[in-house]
């Protein structure tokens, strides 16, 4: 049997413009603030996306009665939503020598 391949089909009237939305203080609605102890100065701080480790992702999923390690979960507090997807951090880290983590929120001093 040969094999099919499909497209889409539409026409230009029915497709839009995307626009481009800046980043910036006033499209995301915060001041940037350059924080000048610490090196990379140039940081930029996104809510929405984060990361978890396998063995979070496993806590959630026996918390959460599930016979499985979810592959996302979207966490929510007041005036905080995020949405973590499960990475190997700990493989990670091995991989890369890393032994520690800076927060930058926090004075170091």
């Amino acid at each position: 049997m040969p094999v099919q391949l499909l497209y889409p089909c539409y026409s230009i009237e029915q497709t839009e413009e995307i626009p481009i939305i800046a980043i910036n203080e006033e499209s995301i609605g915060f001041k940037r603030v350059e924080y000048s102890q610490y090196e990379n100065k140039n940081v930029q701080f996104f809510d929405g996306q984060g990361l978890m480790s396998f063995q979070f992702a496993e806590r959630i999923g026996q918390h959460l009665n599930l016979s499985y390690s979810p592959n996302a979960v979207q966490g929510r507090l007041p005036y905080i939503k995020g949405n973590f997807i499960r990475f190997d951090l700990m493989k990670w880290f091995k991989e890369n020598s890393i032994t520690e983590i800076k927060d930058v929120s926090v004075n170091h001093s």
